[in-house]
Order: C-alpha cells, then structure tokens, then sequence
C-alpha cells in the first residue's frame, strides 16, 4: 500500500542529496520487522544511504542531512524503535559536509560507520570511520589521512565499505586526486580500539575503485568488489580481489567482459562454492554466480527499457536470492521500488513493485526475521507544481508485500513522542493499492539472459551513466 502522508509542515529543500549511492551494511538477519512503514517528516532534508536491522525488531539508519536554512550536511545516525520512536540520535556537524556510506555492528554491541567528512581550510573531502557504543556513544573517530603524491589540492576519498575480520577491521575506499580524475583503490586495516595497523593500495595505472568487502571465514581471506577503469572508460569490467588477513594479494579475477557496469553487491557461496553479485550498466541489472574455478554459472540482465538499478542482494534461504532496487521500466509512476526473487540458477521465483505515480527510488535494504527492511527515497506531488520529498523505512514480508499502514517521524529531533501518539494510519482508499505481485508465469519485461548482439545493441541505447559519476560522494569532485 501507498504511504500514508500524516503531517508536512514544509517541503524538503531542493538542493541535491549529497550521496547519490547507497553504500550498505551487509545483510543479517534480525528479529521480526516493522508492522508500519515509518515516513521521515522534516523541513529540512534527510539522506538515508544506510540500514541495519536489531534483534529486537528495531533498526539503525545512517546517512546525511542538511538542516532548515543551512548550508551545510551533517552526517546523521539514529535508532527506531518498531512503532517509530526516537530511541537515540547522534548529528556530527561538520565544517561543510559529511556523511556515513555505510553501518556494520562491531561483534561487541556496537556499531561501525564509514563516509566521508570535510574538513581543513581547502575543504578537502577524507575517509572517516566512528565507532559508536549500543547507546549511540563515541567510542573512536578517524580520519584516513590520503597520501598526495600529485600535490594537488583536489585530492579528496571516502570509505565506501567495511567488514570484521580474525578480530579486526577492514576498510576499503577510493581516493580522487589531481585534475585527470586519477583514482586509487585502498584498503586499510585497524584495531577494534581505532589504530591503523596496516594498508594496501589495489589496482595499476590508477584507474581502480572499489564498492564492497566481505569477510570469507571458510577460507581465512578478504574478498573485495570494485570496477577496473579503461584508460578511455570505454570498458570497464568488474573485479574481485582476494587478500589475506595481512592484506597480501592472493587473487585477482578480472570478469571476462567488456561491459561497463559496477558490482554494487555481492553475496559468498559456503564451502568455497564461489560468489554471487549483482551489477548495474547501461541501465539494467545484472545477476551472475561465479563458481570457484572462475567460471559464469549463470548471468543474467534484467529490467526493461528505462533505468533499473539494484541497491541490494540477498540470500533467500533456498539457494537463490532476493534483489532489491528501483524500476523505471515497470510501475505507475517515474520509479518504483522493485523487489524480485530467483533460484539458484538465476531463474525468476517472483517480483513485486511499489509506488505512485511519482518516483520511489531505494537507497539500501536489510533482512529481517519475517521480511525486508527498504530505505527509500520517494517523492509525490501535490497540487499541480509542489513536490513532496521524503525518506522513508518500508517493511516488506518475504514475498515481497508491503505492509498497510504508515507512522510519521518528525524531524528535527524533540525527545521522542509517547507510544499512545503513533498510532498507526491504516491506508484504506482502494485506489491507493499500489503493490503489484507478479504471478510466477507472468515473466513479461524481465529478460533472462543477453543472447546475441541485438540485445545488447538494443540495451545500449540506453543512457550510459558513467561509472566514475557513481561512486558515492567522490564523484562530486
């Protein structure tokens, strides 16, 4: 069902959302979820780029928010309770910008975040990790200081992603320097206390970036996921690193294709049985299984004629899993939020859509004990010129349903309201159905597989984003 909008004072402010990237936690299973979607209502403008699920059904949010009048974006995280309340919020004020990428918990209660602060006089944009305790407090902050070897004061970088690994922590950004738009791919290694304690810089010629880490305990070793830029980024193929605990290089598997796309998410088969990751390019979403000879097991474009990106992959229990992303190519409105399901051979279970006539874009989603946990974007208009902008959390059920009411969160943040002034709005205009369940048969608009070059001929005529643009909060410098 469509969101029930409760009170909005004033409009969100029109300037551009400073993360256009969500750069996620990784997906783990919590106690049951939401039973209403929770819509964020502010005069200012909430950026929600990451998303958490508690044991108790409650979750953590991270990202970005400029504030009513402001000139500026502070990186924001707080915790929801199930039925919207504040439980705890933290605003890290920064000298112009910042913001978190991503939210992982530490394995002692806490919680790790990554992004991007500026800081200094030139207002240079460096990689920054807090620790923060169960309560929302300051356990550590730092800043990754960026060798500079063009002496160049454009030299910026941010923490894309970050995982736990023999007991420490592993942390992989990008750095952008110099006026050639140069690149390098890092990852560092800390303690649990804050210290660095070693780093690696991945990649030649400086034309690396790198999107996602993740922790394979059944081989003792780091996997990491980025894109190897062409001198003239005309192909730009996907690439898995593979590092010990002592960050030494182990393997390098470059994706035999030319395609320019990005991995914004990958999931590790058990007992060495290879990876899983879903990509987008040229406007589609591409889903492949790699097996651990290196060979393609299954790849498969899916979407239709318009944009359609992934945010989030998600093993479904049975073998397969569950992507979640955006659509223009189905729904109602301009975008919609898009959820489907496929086996272990990338075939089609199920899809669900949600939306408006507008456009509902997610930004990050995690698993919860009886669903999905979205972090969304949507925007509705009212009237005939006005536009409602809106962050929202929706809860959906393992098949890809909604739920039916909505509770409001205000913001900026007064302490939290009383449990007896959130009652859930219960949607009850038939009009406002917006949910479509795909029957299992009804395949229409999701293309299988690229056979042949019609296809892909066909699908590049699409617009052709360009990856460097889609790198989170670098690529604006």
């Amino acid at each position: 069902m469509r969101i029930t909008w409760l009170v909005l004072l004033l409009a969100f402010a029109s300037s551009s959302a400073f993360l256009g990237v969500s750069h996620a936690a990784q997906a783990r299973t919590t106690g049951p979820g939401l039973q209403c979607q929770h819509a964020f209502a502010t005069s200012g403008r909430l950026s929600i780029n990451s998303i958490v699920g508690e044991e108790d059904g409650a979750y953590i949010v991270a990202g970005s928010f400029t504030p009513p009048d402001a000139d500026r974006l502070d990186a924001v995280v707080m915790r929801i309770s199930p039925r919207g309340v504040i439980e705890w919020y933290r605003n890290f004020e920064g000298e112009k910008a910042s913001g978190f990428n991503t939210t992982i918990v530490n394995g002692k209660g806490g919680f790790l975040l990554a992004g991007v602060k500026m800081v200094g006089k030139d207002q240079r944009s460096l990689p920054w990790l807090v620790s923060l305790d169960a309560n929302g407090e300051d356990q550590w902050q730092h800043t990754v200081k960026l060798s500079n070897s063009f002496k160049s004061r454009y030299w910026d970088g941010e923490a894309t992603d970050l995982t736990l690994h023999n007991d420490h922590i592993y942390v992989v950004g990008t750095t952008y320097g110099g006026q050639t738009s140069y690149r390098s791919a890092w990852v560092r290694k800390f303690t649990h206390d804050g210290d660095e304690v070693d780093e690696v810089r991945l990649g030649i010629n400086g034309r690396q970036s790198l999107r996602r880490i993740r922790s394979d305990t059944d081989q003792d070793v780091i996997k990491i996921a980025g894109t190897r830029f062409g001198k003239k980024r005309k192909k730009n193929p996907p690439q898995i690193w593979t590092l010990d605990s002592e960050l030494s290089e182990q393997d390098d598997f470059v994706f035999d294709n030319d395609d320019q796309i990005n991995i914004t998410d990958f999931t590790l088969g058990t007992d060495g049985t290879g990876l899983t990751y879903v990509a987008n390019g040229y406007g589609d979403i591409r889903v492949s299984h790699i097996d651990s000879e290196g060979k393609t097991s299954f790849d498969r474009l899916m979407g239709g004629p318009a944009i359609d990106q992934a945010v989030r992959l998600i093993p479904n229990g049975h073998g397969g899993h569950v992507i979640i992303g955006s659509t223009s190519s189905k729904g109602a409105g301009s975008g919609d939020i898009w959820l489907f399901d496929i086996n272990d051979e990338g075939d089609l279970n199920w899809e669900s859509l949600f939306g408006g006539k507008e456009q509902e874009t997610a930004k990050d989603a995690t698993e919860t004990g009886d669903g999905f946990l979205v972090a969304a974007y949507i925007e509705q208009r009212v009237g005939d010129d006005a536009k409602i902008r809106q962050s929202a959390v929706l809860p959906f059920d393992k098949r890809g349903q909604p739920s039916e009411c909505s509770i409001d969160i205000e913001l900026p943040f007064a302490p939290p309201k009383e449990l007896a002034e959130l009652e859930p709005q219960l949607e009850t205009s038939e009009e406002s159905t917006l949910a479509k369940d795909t029957p299992e048969d009804n395949q229409n608009g999701i293309e299988k597989e690229s056979e042949g070059t019609g296809q892909e001929t066909a699908r590049r005529e699409k617009p052709k984003p360009d990856p460097s643009d889609d790198e989170g909060l670098g690529g604006l410098y």
